[in-house]
């Protein structure tokens, strides 16, 4: 279902919200969060727009423009609040975990505020319910604070066996969320990593700091950081590492046994979404996108169907789907199925793949009341529109032609175009992409 370019915590599969929403929504409290600092990739910035929308949230989004990990994230993020409040607390969370019990969250960062205040950079310890080979771990030592603990050891991702002492040795997980003072984080990036600190720094100078904007790091400045984690560049090496042991439900859904266990189920112990029919099945999960999916006799089992693939695999399948995915990737006839998703929702509307093939794609689209699509050339290929409700104004190059059920529109390779809606009706239409020949 998660593809390059739309990554799990974009997916509704909660009561039709994301990940992301859900986040989002755990901050909202402006008694205890101003308003976030988002910091993403380009090609998302159309999913964290659309999220915070229907979040009604205002904030900053600060796209990247190329992978770096998670350190230098947050380093041109501390720089560009601490541009005015070099003293705020400032609390790092991952967009793709899920906290069932936000009041228990917030409880845990209100607990927490005055050891950071005082300069500890605090990770949140989840009190685990199972030995997992998924995360890594720490171990909490002497007491520092209210209801906050030294960090021991932080220990990376273990065998089953050893995962099993682990927690029976009172090691927590390692969320991977933070809260710590602005000048804190910056002073141990700086001693730590010089270099992502040089590049926070420029990049914090050329980003404007108004809320409700969206800006770009510069590439030049970014590609000057080195990738890496900030448990590697700092919270493994600091002495300011404390930790908040939290007793709420955590995941970082990253195995579809962590969906499962989620969901609700029913009584054999399964968990379905979309248009399912099981029979003598026990403790497996099924989502279906479009198609009807039966699943008869089977136990422990996942079933995803989308309209452009079906994953059949034990539940518990994990390091295999990476392998998958790569595979995948590495063939130029199942590439789309790593990097495009099936379906994609936008500012604009909704597009659904449904055919393709090496010469040509076919999806049926959504445009949206008053929106139009955004401004595309083709340079390798033709595209044929076919309305099938409504009618929008198409611009063709630098010709402009009403498109309606009786006048299909062919754009040749190479010409701009653009669909928009002034109407107060929703328009949809087939989009026919066909690759010219060489």
């Amino acid at each position: 279902m998660s593809r390059e370019a739309m990554p799990k915590q974009f997916l509704p599969l909660f009561e039709g919200l994301s990940l992301f929403d859900l986040t989002l929504k755990r901050i909202s409290d402006p008694s205890i969060f101003s308003a976030p600092v988002i910091v993403t990739a380009q090609s998302l910035a159309d999913q964290v727009g659309q999220s915070m929308e229907r979040a009604k949230c205002q904030g900053q989004i600060v796209l990247e423009p190329c992978r770096r990990n998670s350190a230098p994230a947050i380093a041109v993020a501390v720089e560009l609040i601490a541009k005015t409040d070099p003293d705020a607390l400032i609390m790092v969370l991952a967009a793709d975990h899920l906290i069932e019990d936000a009041a228990a969250f917030r409880a845990a960062v209100s607990e927490s505020v005055p050891t950071a205040a005082q300069g500890k950079i605090i990770t949140f310890g989840i009190a685990p319910d199972h030995p997992s080979t998924s995360y890594g771990y720490i171990r909490p030592g002497a007491e520092i604070g209210e209801g906050i603990r030294a960090v021991a050891r932080f220990i990376e991702k273990p065998t089953a066996p050893r995962a099993a002492e682990l927690v029976a040795e009172g090691c927590l997980w390692n969320s991977g969320n933070f809260l710590f003072r602005a000048d804190v984080m910056r002073a141990e990036i700086v001693k730590f990593e010089p270099r992502i600190a040089e590049m926070a720094r420029a990049a914090a100078k050329s980003l404007p700091q108004e809320q409700a904007v969206l800006c770009n790091i510069p590439e030049d400045v970014f590609v000057q950081s080195p990738t890496i984690s900030i448990d590697c560049a700092v919270m493994e090496r600091t002495a300011q590492a404390a930790c908040k042991p939290v007793h709420y439900r955590w995941s970082d859904m990253g195995t579809w046994n962590s969906v499962w266990s989620h969901f609700d189920k029913d009584g054999n112990g399964n968990a379905a979404r979309g248009p399912v029919s099981l029979l003598e099945t026990k403790n497996s999960l099924v989502i279906s996108e479009t198609l009807h999916t039966a699943v008869i006799g089977l136990a422990n089992i996942a079933v995803i169907a989308t309209s452009d693939a079906v994953l059949v695999a034990p539940r518990d399948v994990s390091s295999l789907l990476t392998q998958l995915t790569a595979d995948l990737k590495s063939e130029p006839s199942t590439q789309h199925l790593a990097v495009i998703p099936a379906a994609a929702s936008h500012n604009w509307g909704q597009e659904c793949c449904i055919a393709r093939e090496e010469s040509f794609s076919a999806k049926l689209v959504t445009l949206k009341p008053g929106k139009s699509t955004p401004l595309t050339i083709q340079e390798l290929s033709d595209i044929q529109v076919s309305v099938i409700a409504g009618q929008a104004l198409a611009t063709v190059g630098s010709t402009q032609i009403q498109a309606t059920m009786s006048t299909p529109i062919f754009v040749p390779a190479g010409t701009a175009f653009r669909l928009a809606n002034s109407s107060q009706n929703d328009v949809r239409y087939l989009e026919l992409t066909i690759l010219c020949e060489g």
